[in-house]
């Protein structure tokens, strides 16, 4: 007798993690981190984020959900100038409920895909506006929409 699949562990993108630009702004630390962290919070208002930590080293945001990391990556492609390049987090989880199927999914296509996940790059874009997010749907892709209203 077989027991379903409840949880894996499975390395996973989970989320971004930015290192500080050097001299990238004539801007205070203080004012460079007001800055970044209005930048990302506006960004992230629609992500489901676990964590979000300034340190010293730069900014990093750890993800609820693995189907929220394609809009992550999406929505912050243009950073603002102190942000240097970002790079992806991965994690082992254990995945279960909703992180389940993406995990699978993942775990997957890592075994298929004859290519790997691109190189996450950033263009420092000091002349764009000042909190430059893209506007990106979140929603699951197995999610149906409601039914119309009779």
């Amino acid at each position: 007798m077989s027991k379903p699949l409840t949880e894996v562990k499975i390395s996973c993108p989970s989320g971004l993690k930015w290192t500080w630009q050097e001299h990238a702004s004539p801007r205070t630390e203080q004012k460079r981190e007001e800055q970044t962290m209005t930048w990302i919070q506006e960004c992230t208002k629609n992500i489901r984020i676990h964590l979000l930590k300034m340190t010293r080293g730069g900014l990093e945001i750890k993800l609820k959900a693995l189907t929220d990391m394609f809009p992550l990556l999406q929505i912050t492609g243009n950073p603002l100038p102190d942000l240097g390049m970002r790079s992806l987090i991965y994690d082992t989880g254990p995945w279960n409920g909703e992180n389940l199927l993406a995990g699978i999914e993942i775990f997957s296509s890592k075994r298929t895909a004859t290519t790997q996940l691109p190189h996450v790059e950033t263009q420092n874009a000091a002349e764009k506006a000042p909190y430059p997010c893209q506007s990106y749907p979140t929603a699951p892709r197995w999610n149906k929409p409601p039914p119309p209203e009779a």
